[in-house]
């Protein structure tokens, strides 16, 4: 019996057959804007859950290509994306949030093409940091939040707000 959706993926990618590939999505989402691109990287659409368990969601087919970045100790981590874009989906989206002062959210999963309740990996959160429009793709660099260089406490403690330091 599994006891969360980690153990699950894990049981999911244990139990995976030789033929059972991975299937890469990506999600972009935008507070400024209610579109949410979701992609997978096939030749046809899927159906997969997302990570709440609940949530069935119809992930396009589409063209793209990510460099997952490697474990590491250092803080800031990037992800190199290629989105195809052929409809101009992607670039109008770009174009649509592109003076916004907030990043784009991007969420990269991996599914077993046979197991598409549950996502086999942990996803991947990071934020669109810097991106390019050309004429057959949108390119971009994908941040996952640097928790290393991150003070731990927000607020620092010195003697101009805490005057009972010394």
């Amino acid at each position: 019996m599994t006891t969360s959706w980690e153990d699950a993926a894990r049981e999911a990618l244990a139990n995976g057959k030789k033929n059972d590939p991975l299937i890469d999505t990506i999600e972009l989402n935008h507070v400024d804007t209610a579109t949410e691109l979701f992609y997978v990287r096939d030749f046809q659409e899927h159906d997969f859950t997302l990570e709440d368990g609940f949530t069935v969601q119809t992930f396009l087919r589409a063209g793209f290509q990510v460099e997952t970045p490697a474990t590491a100790s250092q803080g800031l981590q990037q992800m190199a994306i290629r989105i195809d874009n052929i409809n101009l989906e992607a670039s109008d989206f770009i174009n649509e949030i592109k003076h916004s002062k907030t990043p784009v959210n991007l969420v990269y999963r991996q599914y077993l093409l046979s197991e598409p309740t549950i996502p086999a990996r942990r996803p991947l959160r990071m934020l669109l940091t810097n991106f390019k429009i050309t004429i057959d793709s949108v390119v971009a660099k994908a941040t996952i939040q640097d928790i290393v260089n991150t003070p731990m406490i927000a607020k620092k403690y010195n003697k101009e707000l805490f005057p009972g330091l010394r």
